[in-house]
Formats: structure tokens, sequence, C-alpha cells
């Protein structure tokens, strides 16, 4: 797979190795997609998240917080207030916060 923008894209080891970072926020934003005799189906992966996640991590429900409300599409990025309110979740002070999708390819740092 090509990434237009690979600077904005971290490897497993980074994490690891800045999963004690003061300033360092991760929110697993996973949706799982799944068919049944009625079609695609897709849920949001907390429940997988509170049966384990990365330390420290917190959960974004990427169908519900980060997505637009207004937007006919699923999943089309979320205007910069309610994005801002989703992943400002309990500090304001992290300098990078990582997005992360298990079933996705997704980890997306973002500075302040």
């Amino acid at each position: 797979m090509t990434c237009i923008n690979p600077q904005y894209l971290v490897e497993t080891a980074w994490l690891e190795a800045h999963l004690n970072d003061p300033a360092l926020r991760i929110l697993d934003c996973t949706v799982l997609f799944s068919t049944d005799p009625h079609g695609f189906q897709v849920a949001n992966g907390r429940e997988a998240w509170t049966q384990g996640h990365i330390p420290g991590s917190g959960f974004a429900d990427l169908m519900q917080d980060l997505s637009d409300h207004n937007s006919p599409l699923p999943f089309m990025m979320p205007p910069a207030t309610q994005f801002a309110d989703a992943v400002v979740l309990e500090n304001n002070n992290w300098s990078l916060t990582q997005l992360l999708a298990e079933e996705l390819p997704l980890s997306l740092p973002l500075h302040e």
C-alpha cells in the first residue's frame, strides 16, 4: 500500500518506546466489520478495547465521535471542533495523540 504522507504514521516499535511519554495520548478507534445474512455490519470496538488494550490508552468511537454527523457518508472527517472535543477526553496538555485501529491500518499522529 502506498501512503501519501508516511511522515504521519508511526511504527509499533516507536509506539512501544514512547508509551510512558506524558505528552502522548493513545486513542483506539477500532471499528469491527462483519457480514451476516442481512449484509454488511459495522460496530465500534469499545467492547474489545475493554477486554484488552494498550496500557494507558483510551477509546474514541470512530463511528460517532470522530465522524461528521452532518455527512450522508459514513466515516467522514468531522468539523475541527467536534474532532477536538472527541480527542481531548481528559486532559488537553498532550502534544501528540495517536489514533489507532486494530482492524484497519490506521495510526495518525495529531500535533497541537
